[in-house]
């Protein structure tokens, strides 16, 4: 396992592979309170890059719906 922080929020990683030899690649989220959010399976593809982007876009979106931080103003 595996864990990171981003937008105050710890995110697990846990990569394993089951009795029938598949791989599974698992993020589970915990608020900064420690309140279990939920999980996320994706594909175990070995692109851990994008993974980390698309976790940061959860990350942000999940901290400003829970006012952890202010969204971005548009100019008008």
């Amino acid at each position: 396992m595996s864990y990171i922080n981003k937008y105050g929020f710890d995110i697990c990683q846990n990569l394993y592979q089951d009795q029938s030899k598949e791989i599974h690649n698992e993020y589970h989220f915990r608020s900064p309170n420690g309140f279990y959010l939920g999980g996320l399976r994706l594909p175990s593809d070995m692109q851990y890059a994008f993974d980390d982007k698309m976790l940061e876009i959860i990350a942000r979106a999940l901290a400003i719906r829970y006012g952890y931080i202010k969204p971005k103003q548009r100019c008008k």
